[in-house]
């Protein structure tokens, strides 16, 4: 016996300390996970398709995800009940039949259209501009295929200058990100996109990010921790500014819990949960129907008006058609304006100094209206929680 215990003590005396360590911690995690204890993760001992960088750790986006589903790949787009005004994905372009990456994307005014199309070898970004006899030609996006060699599943915000897409790129976590970027009206090209970050990116693929901002509810479509052909669809509440947990302390493993979405549940203590899910449920309710709303306006975070029969004093009903068809002209300015500002880098300085004009006079309509609209907004929605609260 003594000559055994001598044997063993040389063997341990020859193995590193570091790797003592490594041995026993090892035996206390299998002697824990055998009582049924919930453990934190160690960064080293992560799965190899969880692992994530710490620079982006520290900016993880804080957000209530307030429900998800585990639905089939191949027909994803169905449970995300997008209001129609804000717009809609369909399986083709409005001229063509061919081979998409992801659905189409038409804006809610049905003015523009957004799609990727490609090979097995690389795919690219198209907007379609509907003209007065119809739709234009494709145009592709160059400013933003130039940094990609796939990108697919567009999707435009209400702003008509935001585009989310999916892209395949050497700086990504793995698989498609999801990637922003914004119509500079100047330069009359799309900013460089930027990677959005956790936790709507992952080492898995991320494929789509909807926001609809009047519901404040998004989605996000991944294949993370799935099995093949299959999604998960988060919905959240977005933020108008990007809020982060640098204030809150938290350790790495909790951060990086919440970056991976481990539990959605963990995030209902950043909202109000139950209000989130009623306006889900509202829209889940009126996509079963076909009921097409008419609008969708919030008044507070709890109630948002999506008849006209819900305005509590008849003088908004018509102050609302003013506000809709302010938002539609502001829309068509944009556009104007976008469409000028291509033909001036095209052209001599003659039309040059003609179109600088043409674009001086959009503008200004442009800004008095949007202040218009803004009054407007305001005085609805300052009339009618005054109407509800007494």
């Amino acid at each position: 016996m003594k000559k055994l215990l001598v044997i063993l003590l040389v063997c341990l005396m020859a193995i590193p300390g570091s790797a003592q360590r490594k041995v026993l911690k090892n035996r206390t995690v299998t002697a824990a996970s055998k009582k049924g204890k919930s453990l934190p993760v160690a960064a080293n001992s992560r799965p190899k398709e969880h692992l994530l960088p710490k620079e982006l750790l520290a900016s993880t986006a804080k957000l209530m995800f307030v429900d998800s589903i585990v639905v089939e790949k191949d027909d994803f787009y169905k449970y995300i009940p997008l209001p129609v005004e804000i717009g809609k994905f369909v399986a083709t372009t409005p001229t063509k039949k061919q081979d998409l990456v992801g659905a189409a994307f038409i804006n809610g005014l049905g003015k523009q259209c957004f799609y990727a199309a490609g090979d097995t070898i690389s795919s690219s970004l198209f907007c379609m501009d509907q003209l007065a006899n119809g739709w234009g030609e494709p145009k592709k996006m160059e400013d933003i295929d130039n940094n990609f060699n796939f990108v697919g599943y567009p999707c435009q915000q209400s702003d008509g200058m935001t585009l989310f897409f999916a892209a395949k790129d050497k700086k990504a976590l793995g698989g498609y990100d999801i990637f922003m970027t914004r119509y500079d009206r100047e330069k009359g090209s799309y900013l460089v996109p930027e990677n959005y970050g956790l936790p709507f990116n992952s080492t898995a693929n991320d494929y789509l990010l909807v926001i609809d901002e009047p519901d404040s509810l998004g989605w996000l479509v991944t294949d993370r921790r799935q099995p093949e052909g299959k999604v998960c669809i988060y919905t959240f509440v977005p933020t108008k500014v990007r809020q982060t947990y640098e204030v809150d302390n938290l350790t790495e493993t909790e951060l990086y819990n919440f970056a991976i979405i481990n539990r959605i549940a963990d995030t209902w203590q950043f909202g109000d949960r139950q209000a989130a899910f009623k306006r889900l449920k509202r829209l889940r309710q009126g996509a079963e129907t076909s009921v097409t709303r008419r609008f969708s306006f919030p008044i507070d975070d709890h109630t948002i008006y999506t008849r006209k029969e819900d305005f509590k004093e008849p003088q908004n009903i018509r102050q609302l058609e003013e506000y809709q068809a302010g938002l539609q002209r502001l829309t068509e300015l944009e556009q104007q304006l976008n469409q000028f500002w291509d033909k001036y880098k095209e052209s001599g300085e003659a039309l040059k100094a003609n179109l600088t004009e043409k674009v001086r006079m959009l503008e200004n309509e442009y800004i008095k209206l949007n202040l218009r609209v803004k009054r407007i907004h305001k005085s609805i929605i300052n009339s009618e929680n005054n109407l509800i609260n007494n």
